[in-house]
């Protein structure tokens, strides 16, 4: 869908059709991980027992980060219609998984 929201409506030049490459790894794997945090407790025990933050959050986190940093990389005027499809994606997928964590909250998880 990432792919598609650029090259449909772009030409990229081949360092951006690259990052546009790995944008798309990068968000499966996102899309890996918030899968594992839907399953899983935010605050879980550490080697000796102590409550300490999922690991898996800060995860998720990086790869946040390295996918807006490659898609940043990509020059998309800030008229088009990519601009709009690829923040709509995004904030899609950060609903699904803010209610999937408010979900597992409310169900005593």
């Amino acid at each position: 869908m990432l792919w598609h929201s650029y090259v449909d409506v772009m030409d990229l030049d081949p360092g951006e059709l690259a990052n546009l490459r790995q944008a798309c790894f990068e968000l499966d794997e996102c899309d890996h991980i918030q899968a594992l945090i839907a399953q899983t407790a935010p605050l879980i025990k550490g080697s000796v027992g102590q409550v300490k933050m999922n690991p898996l959050y800060q995860e998720a986190r990086e790869h946040r980060k390295v996918l807006l940093k490659l898609l940043a990389q990509i020059k998309v005027p800030a008229t088009s219609a990519v601009t709009n499809r690829v923040s709509n994606i995004l904030s899609l997928r950060a609903q699904t998984a803010a209610r999937a964590r408010w979900g597992r909250r409310k169900a005593g998880g």
